[in-house]
């Protein structure tokens, strides 16, 4: 039996939670798109008070631009157990995470298993468009459509857009942890970040009803600019087996395409096959309890070539039982068919695959489908889709449950509260 896991992946959910929610925006202000100035000087003795400070870390708060970097580290002692880089484009929508962790850190299976563990090592990614979402891992692409048709994603991982990763994508709709009273201003230094003059703050804050003390260097901007944070991630007696419990987060912020992150072709390719399927992906049927026959309906327009992208049937009896992620499992199911959709119809061993392109452009557009018609009797054929060009899989996002990590999900929300 064809078995999708994912393990690792809440840890992006869990860290984009961590890190990502005292920094949404709300851009309501007339300032709230405008760009650090370059030439800033010496902090004025007003902002070196108390209050200066105060209204500084509210006006960053309030006032993040719309396009912005990041980079975050996240320490247990001197340990590294995980690393974010991160741009954010609120205007368009669009929004890149790649992420990485230490495997060990997370304890159970995933220190365990050589799988699990090359998911933290070899990094996750998220993708976040208007015209989908994905997780990225190990060479598969887990894509969602758009928020306002995905609804809440599956009970264990929602879609990016229904995720605490969200509120960067509605910035609105959050307000800044450092604004408001229930932050209170302990020290103000004058210092440098990244090359410019900044002030060094020394606030606490009221997070899940702990007192929270973190340091943040603030760009002596108009409007200010957070540059640089340091904090400790508050402990939840209701999650006595959080791995980010007590730990250390660094985290630097970049302004003008300073942190040059590109987004892989792969993973934009990736959301343009995007894909609704009459049949949830990876269950049996023939029984009565699923159809042996289905339809694939193609979601975007994104101008792949039909000859780039190949369907498979696979044999689901011959791959490893004990694999932990989908992309291992596809990787190594062999391969009983396989067709180019600009071969457009295949039989081979009683299934029959048609790919219809409904505006003849030869390339894959949205209304575009693809029927399965199974063997009579016999459980459904297992087909899935591979980019040849990037060589990923892509798969539907919203029907897989990715079990092994739904503590840290909990986490994740339990920290929002």
């Amino acid at each position: 039996m064809l078995r999708v896991k994912t393990r690792a992946l809440l840890a992006t959910l869990l860290l984009a939670s961590l890190v990502l929610a005292g920094c949404a925006s709300n851009n309501n202000s007339p300032n709230g798109g405008t760009t650090p100035d370059s030439t800033a000087t010496t902090p004025s003795s007003s902002q070196l008070t108390p209050a200066g400070a105060k209204a500084m870390l509210e006006s960053a708060a309030k006032n993040v631009p719309d396009k912005f970097g990041m980079s975050a580290l996240v320490f247990q002692g001197a340990r590294q157990i995980m690393s974010m880089n991160a741009s954010f484009d609120n205007a368009s929508k669009t929004s890149y995470v790649e992420l990485r962790g230490d495997p060990a850190a997370f304890g159970g299976a995933s220190a365990s298993n050589e799988e699990a563990a090359a998911l933290f090592q070899n990094g996750f990614s998220i993708y976040t468009t208007k015209e989908g979402s994905l997780y990225f891992a190990n060479n598969t692409a887990f894509v969602f459509p758009p928020a306002n048709e995905s609804g809440k994603g599956s009970s264990l991982v929602p879609s990016p857009e229904s995720s605490a990763f969200g509120n960067f994508l509605s910035p609105e709709d959050a307000v800044g942890a450092f604004a408001g009273s229930n932050t209170t201003v302990q020290s103000v230094t004058a210092t440098t970040c990244h090359g410019q003059g900044a002030v060094r703050v020394v606030f606490a804050s009221q997070e899940g009803g702990q007192n929270v003390t973190a340091t943040g260097d603030l760009l002596n901007t108009n409007p200010p600019r957070l540059c640089h944070i340091e904090t400790s991630l508050p402990k939840n007696p209701q999650s006595p087996a959080d791995p980010f419990a007590g730990a250390t987060m660094r985290a630097d912020f970049y302004y003008n395409d300073e942190l040059k992150l590109e987004t892989p072709e792969s993973v934009t390719r990736a959301v343009g096959l995007l894909y609704a399927s009459s049949k949830p992906p990876f269950s049996f049927g023939g029984s009565g309890e699923e159809p042996t026959n289905f339809t694939w309906t193609f979601s975007n327009s994104a101008g792949i070539a039909l000859s780039e992208v190949e369907v498979q049937v696979k044999d689901e009896t011959g791959g490893s039982s004990s694999s932990t992620s989908g992309a291992t499992d596809l990787a190594t199911l062999p391969t009983k068919m396989s067709m180019k959709l600009s071969e457009h119809t295949k039989t081979q061993d009683g299934v029959t695959l048609t790919f219809t392109d409904v505006d003849g452009d030869g390339k894959v557009s949205k209304g575009d489908k693809l029927d399965v018609v199974g063997p009579s009797g016999e459980p459904a054929p297992v087909v899935v889709m591979k980019d040849l060009k990037t060589g990923i899989y892509v798969v539907p996002g919203f029907e897989l449950a990715f079990v092994a990590l739904a503590m840290l999900g909990a986490v994740a929300l339990a920290r929002r509260k």
